[in-house]
């Protein structure tokens, strides 16, 4: 498998492997973002950004994962991978702590449900 990190789209540098976005939006400020592969099964829905409890959000997204299952988000990742020729993809959104965000749900719910270490990169690109 490919190994997979995540980071904020601040912290994101190219050396850091293939940046892959699972936010809605792209970041204004770095343009080149429209030309990285998105992987929407990862993407949060509009409906579980409105959600105001953090304990709502994990669990439903948790249950979006899920309905994907991890065979499935795992093909579509390793296809990311091969289509742009990268061993390493590092998943991107907006929020700069992983801990706090979906990033480090897709983490948690890898390393559960496949054993895959999932690993956050800082700007200085170490864990």
């Amino acid at each position: 498998m490919t190994d997979l990190y995540t980071a904020s789209y601040r912290a994101y540098q190219p050396c850091m492997g293939l940046g892959v976005v699972t936010s809605l939006g792209l970041p204004r400020w770095r343009p080149e973002a429209k030309s990285w592969p998105r992987c929407w099964l990862l993407t949060p829905t509009p409906t579980l950004f409105r959600l105001d409890d953090w304990a709502d959000f994990q669990r439903d997204y948790t249950a979006r994962l899920d309905s994907f299952g991890p065979k499935r988000i795992a093909r579509t990742l390793e296809r990311i991978a091969r289509d742009h020729q990268a061993d390493r993809i590092v998943l991107l959104c907006h929020e700069v702590d992983g801990r706090e965000c979906h990033r480090g749900l897709i983490a948690t719910y890898l390393l559960a449900t496949t054993g895959e270490v999932v690993t956050e990169v800082t700007r200085e690109g170490r864990p």
